[in-house]
């Protein structure tokens, strides 16, 4: 009886091996057919998430005809905003005048922080010396050098002209 159950199984696994070796290239066909598909939707999915797209035009030659490999060209970059607020901006325009008669060499203002709202800090800079920071303070709705330019600020000064404690705590590490 067992050699009976050994003969059926051995009968239906050679079943299987006969199809498979009968119909291997249908098989691998499916298979490959498989594989493409599943490529093809990652693709899909991956250039639907990118966020810069690429265009692919045909060059066309001299007689008139189209060359067989395409010209990619790619978009134009869009140029970045600028990122300063506008009262950053108000508070550059209104020290200028000031910062000018305090520095006499040529500068750039590299940053600003504001404090509270009518406190600030500024950092200018010229290639040939360190980074300085000035404390501009917003009166009557003017802003104002009060401090600066420079390096250091000492803390009890700071507190004499009633800077807050958040300006005083950065104003000598890096913004």
């Amino acid at each position: 009886m067992e050699e009976n159950i050994n003969i059926n199984q051995n009968i239906q696994s050679n079943k299987y091996l006969n199809f498979i070796k009968k119909n291997k290239y249908i098989i691998f066909a499916f298979s490959m057919l498989i594989i493409l598909i599943s490529v093809f939707i990652s693709l899909m999915v991956v250039s639907s998430n990118s966020s810069s797209k690429i265009a692919v035009t045909p060059t066309p030659t001299r007689d008139g005809t189209i060359t067989p490999q395409p010209t990619v060209t790619f978009p134009l970059v869009q140029p970045t905003k600028d990122t300063k607020s506008q009262e950053q901006k108000i508070i550059e325009n209104q020290t200028k005048q000031q910062l000018d008669q305090r520095i006499q060499i040529s500068y750039t203002i590299e940053k600003v922080k504001i404090y509270e709202g009518n406190w600030a800090i500024m950092v200018v800079n010229n290639p040939t010396t360190d980074p300085a920071r000035v404390v501009i303070k917003k009166e009557k709705g003017s802003w104002n050098v009060i401090l600066g330019p420079g390096t250091y600020f000492d803390d009890a000064d700071l507190q004499a002209i009633g800077a807050p404690l958040n300006l005083i705590n950065e104003i000598n590490g890096i913004l």
